[in-house]
């Protein structure tokens, strides 16, 4: 109760899946097909909390926007740099998101594919799906088999659902590996430290790239934060 009164809630904004241990839980697919049954068809903006993250102050407005703005189911995409490369596992098997255009004018899919291994450069499919009140009142979502988000994208989109991309801006952390987990958790305290001395509830995308590039300048160098 007391983090519902921080986040500014109350008990009526949740919705359980009626899950009473861990190893009892469906996954996420099944947590949103629970959450659709409970409360009907609208827009929603869905993610995985254990594989997808957001920095203090990373604001969620510009995806709902977007979402709002375009009507389309969207699938959140995030490009993989020298970073992302090194600290993504070896076995965590990644689907790789294939455009028609430019992806910061949110392009429709073109294909999904997964593999074991997606290169610099590549765009992949994260944790995170905006989906339409058409998709949420389909069959298609109710009969899925897939667990995780990603996997529900695939299945969407094999079964020809359009799907749009919203690429990620600064500020996402992505969870899927003990790497990501750890860089994460020095990140956010790198970013905490930031808004504190600024005094500022928020930081918006170029903010991020900054405090990003920052952070990893400490890294190299040994000064600042340190990996835990």
């Amino acid at each position: 109760k007391d983090l519902l009164q921080g986040a500014d809630l109350t008990e009526a904004n949740l919705i359980s899946n009626g899950v009473s241990q861990a190893s009892e839980w469906q996954g996420d697919v099944a947590d949103l097909q629970t959450g659709i049954r409970t409360m009907g068809g609208a827009h929603v903006l869905v993610l995985s909390a254990k594989d997808l993250s957001f920095a203090p102050g990373y604001s969620l407005q510009r995806m709902v926007e977007h979402g709002m703005t375009r009507d389309k189911d969207c699938v959140g995409i995030s490009e993989l740099g020298p970073l992302e490369i090194t600290l993504q596992s070896e076995t965590t098997v990644q689907v790789v998101v294939h455009m028609h255009d430019d992806p910061s004018l949110a392009p429709v899919v073109a294909s999904l594919v997964s593999c074991d291994y997606a290169g610099e450069g590549d765009w992949v499919a994260s944790s995170l799906l905006w989906l339409t009140p058409k998709t949420l009142a389909s069959p298609l979502l109710q009969q899925c088999s897939a667990k995780d988000l990603v996997g529900l994208a695939l299945e969407l989109f094999s079964a020809g659902v359009n799907l749009h991309v919203l690429a990620l801006a600064p500020g996402t952390l992505q969870l899927t590996s003990p790497a990501q987990q750890q860089f994460a958790e020095s990140f956010v305290e790198h970013v905490d430290s930031i808004l504190a001395t600024e005094g500022a509830p928020t930081m918006d995308a170029a903010g991020f790239q900054l405090a990003h590039a920052k952070f990893l300048n400490q890294l190299v160098s040994g000064t600042g934060s340190k990996m835990p």
